[in-house]
């Protein structure tokens, strides 16, 4: 005969016990949302910190970030970081609060029982039915790990620091607010000039690169990231409010015990061998040459990968650049490449430039270049001339320039005409041309720069129209030149001028001349050498100028070059 099974019937609880309950559960909770706690509120400053970093961005920053719509994201990371903190104290007041609100029953009806039946109880589980169910959890812990899995895969093959991938493998919350966040917040609240370093760059931009919105794709997969990190927060509130109200049903069939087993064997496992991937990375893999200064350590790859290459020749003892540039040396990753105290005549060979299809930096410094053909790889962004021995601008940069391009650097030239700007050049966001006898004819009206150097050319006047005319210009450094008056017009828009060395007169404004050069004056003075202004030591650029004891060899600027004391 066919049993057909019958509902439990309604299960008697006095209050006095259930309230006894709830104390009893209360304290092992205590702990699990202290934990919860502080984990969510660090991913709500993280968040909210990157919202802050994503609205203070200029032009040249979100171009050198590939930083896709800023606004609307800071906007959702802001809310995003809302909902962690109100998640919390939504668990915290289920947890301290609403216990509290319960009142032992008068005396005469304290022997009285309170029927709780299954009605009550699908009150207190809004989420909790989803959240109860062991399948769903095993399902949603497993898109967990496989999005932290490609995660971490991704990022050891993005980021050139194995301290930071190493850490980032072995944390799961803390190590982008450390390693990402404060050298971010330093560099723009405190010293913008550290972008100028190539081992910065190569280390930081990629990092930021990579963990940053870049595309309407990758803003809906972070925010979905994000949001799973939320629901873990739904939870354990929904846990919470089951193990308050009532006890949860016990789930001990067999079959279920089973698949956690698995799902948990399974797990540790994927882990043990991925953090074994990590070790092998770490130590077991081809070295790179030792002009390499900065490596990936690729999972499942044991070739150098290397991401930042200096060939100083003095150091190698070669003159023979390209030969040191070989994919077969360094893999196919490349990111910057910094020549210096070579040679190198003709400049770098434009096979050996295209041979690195993610090649971002260019930079030849100290070296008796006096012509470079070719044609910049179309995935430039930073490119450094300083140095060198052209007369005229060079036909490599003559051409149509790489739109990714950012900052262009032209300096310490010996110009034969004064510098013209090719037209080509307005696709940059940033611009200095320091001592290249830069023409003031020169017509910034196509340009849209956030910064522009003219240091040391001699000049006596400026093309103030057409600078003013551009809407994005937040900072001009005209020091060392021969200028008698301040660009007021400048000034008058909010743009930062520098003006260190210029033999300023203003009659009709001696009162506002005053107050400009009593303001300036900690960048300006004192002198610890000619031509070596204070702002210009630590700047991370290598100054010859300010390369002396007195100026303590340019605040170490010049360290990477192990420049002679005659060099200067």
């Amino acid at each position: 005969m066919r049993m057909t099974p019958s509902l439990s019937p309604p299960v008697a609880i006095s209050r006095s016990n259930m309230d006894d309950a709830i104390l009893a559960t209360k304290k092992p909770w205590l702990g699990i949302l202290g934990l919860a706690a502080i984990k969510h509120s660090i991913i709500a400053l993280y968040l909210s910190t990157l919202a802050l970093l994503y609205i203070t961005q200029d032009a040249a920053e979100k171009r050198a970030g590939y930083i896709y719509n800023p606004n609307n994201v800071a906007l959702v990371f802001f809310l995003i970081g809302c909902i962690h903190i109100g998640s919390i104290l939504q668990i915290y007041w289920t947890l301290c609060c609403k216990s509290k609100r319960r009142r032992p029953p008068p005396l005469s009806k304290r022997s009285s029982s309170r029927q709780i039946r299954p009605s009550t109880a699908d009150r207190t589980q809004s989420f909790s039915g989803m959240s109860s169910n062991y399948n769903w959890i095993i399902l949603f812990n497993l898109v967990e790990i496989v999005s932290q899995s490609n995660e971490a895969i991704e990022f050891a093959a993005t980021v050139a620091d194995q301290t930071i991938t190493f850490s980032s493998l072995s944390l799961s919350c803390l190590i982008h607010l450390f390693a990402l966040l404060v050298p971010l917040l330093r560099y723009k609240f405190v010293n913008s000039n550290v972008a100028k370093d190539p081992a910065w760059l190569t280390k930081f931009l990629l990092y930021i690169q990579h963990n940053t919105v870049s595309s309407s794709v990758d803003f809906a997969a972070k925010t979905i990231l994000q949001l799973g990190s939320v629901v873990t927060l739904w939870r354990l509130e929904a846990s919470l409010a089951m193990t308050t109200e009532i006890s949860p049903p016990s789930v001990s069939t067999e079959r279920v015990r089973r698949a956690l087993v698995i799902y948990l064997a399974c797990s540790v496992l994927w882990g043990v061998g991925l953090f074994g991937s990590l070790l092998q990375a770490l130590w077991i893999r081809q070295p790179c040459p030792p002009t390499c200064q900065a490596a990936l350590m690729n999972l499942w790859d044991s070739t150098c990968q290397c991401m930042f290459v200096h060939v100083n020749c003095v150091q190698t003892n070669s003159q023979d650049v390209d030969s040191a540039l070989q994919t077969s040396q360094l893999g196919v990753k490349l990111y910057a490449i910094q020549v210096s105290q070579c040679d190198l005549v003709d400049g770098i060979a434009n096979a050996t430039l295209h041979q690195f299809p993610a090649l971002s930096y260019v930079s030849i410094q100290f070296t008796k270049t006096k012509a470079w053909d070719g044609q910049l790889p179309n995935s430039i962004s930073f490119f450094t001339a300083s140095d060198n021995m052209f007369a005229t601008v060079p036909a490599i940069l003559d051409r149509e320039l790489p739109p990714s391009l950012v900052t262009m650097r032209f300096t310490h030239q010996p110009m034969a005409l004064p510098l013209v700007l090719p037209k080509t050049w307005n696709v940059a966001s940033k611009l200095e041309l320091t001592n290249v006898s830069f023409s003031p004819a020169t017509n910034f009206s196509t340009f849209s720069l956030v910064a522009l150097g003219l240091a040391f050319n001699n000049l006596t006047q400026l093309p103030t129209a057409s600078m003013a005319s551009m809407a994005s210009l937040a900072g001009v450094d005209l020091s060392g030149n021969a200028l008698p008056s301040v660009p007021w017009n400048l000034l008058a828009k909010g743009v930062p001028v520098l003006l260190c060395g210029n033999p300023l007169r203003d009659a009709n404004r001696p009162e506002l001349l005053q107050t400009y050069q009593t303001s300036a004056a900690k960048y300006c003075e004192p002198l610890c050498a000619p031509h070596c202004f204070p702002y210009m030591v630590g700047n991370y650029n290598c100054n010859l100028a300010c390369f002396n004891a007195a100026c303590r060899y340019d605040g170490g600027d010049c360290h990477a070059f192990e420049l002679s004391i005659s060099s200067s």
